[in-house]
């Protein structure tokens, strides 16, 4: 169960971070 969890939220922040990247590129 514990790595079902990390690998969602490994999923999630890696998700994010691409967002992130995203906005930045965007933004100039």
């Amino acid at each position: 169960m514990a790595d079902l969890e990390t690998e969602k939220w490994s999923n999630f922040r890696w998700k994010a971070t691409i967002l992130c990247q995203l906005e930045e590129e965007f933004q100039r």
